[in-house]
């Protein structure tokens, strides 16, 4: 009688999960120029599609704040880009640019599809944490920034990983 210790009543697996809980299993990340300078490129179109879907689904639906169909635009956009100059190192240099996004689009890209990645792994995802990596800087700088609504936005997105 009284509270067992699930580990000894078999209920919980040798890595202190829920026995019947799926694991993960996640692709190492391949590595080359560009993907070691900027984790975005890990992904491809169809995924980032998938991920924002994914996004909408479990976190659209709660708290509206985000338009979806102009953040998969955005993607489309930025990941039909063929030219490798284009799709090189960082995005800190794309402001307001002939592909009709700016560099505040992508920081809001790499957010919804690094809380995607993060919820869809339980909690852990190598990816989303890089992802949140290469944003957070951005974003943090914003807090010194006037207000504005992308700002408040990127902080909401953070927010959100922080709290996963």
């Amino acid at each position: 009688m009284g509270i067992t210790d699930p580990e000894t009543i078999g209920l919980l697996g040798p890595e202190k999960s829920p026995i019947n809980s799926p694991r993960q299993h996640h692709t190492p990340l391949s590595i080359n120029s560009q993907q070691s300078q900027d984790p975005l490129w890990s992904i491809d179109l169809d995924e980032a599609m998938r991920l924002c879907g994914l996004y909408e689904e479990e976190m659209g639906v709660l708290t509206p704040m985000l338009d979806i169909e102009q953040i998969m635009l955005n993607a489309k956009l930025f990941f039909g880009s063929t030219e490798p100059a284009g799709r090189a190192g960082s995005t800190n240099g794309y402001k307001s640019s002939s592909r009709g996004f700016s560099s505040d689009d992508i920081y809001t890209l790499r957010l919804v599809l690094a809380v995607a990645l993060i919820i869809e792994g339980g909690g852990r995802s190598e990816l989303g944490k890089a992802l949140f990596d290469s944003a957070r800087k951005a974003v943090e700088s914003r807090l010194w920034e006037p207000a504005e609504v992308k700002g408040v936005i990127h902080l909401a997105l953070v927010v959100r990983i922080m709290a996963l």
